[in-house]
């Protein structure tokens, strides 16, 4: 997975809700 950092702007709000989620649970830096 990757970080939050890398959610593309435009995506729908659900896609960024759960990629936030998994950077939340999985942190990869």
């Amino acid at each position: 997975l990757g970080s939050g950092d890398a959610v593309p702007y435009g995506t729908p709000p659900e896609n960024v809700r759960a990629a936030a989620d998994a950077a939340a649970r999985f942190p990869v830096d």
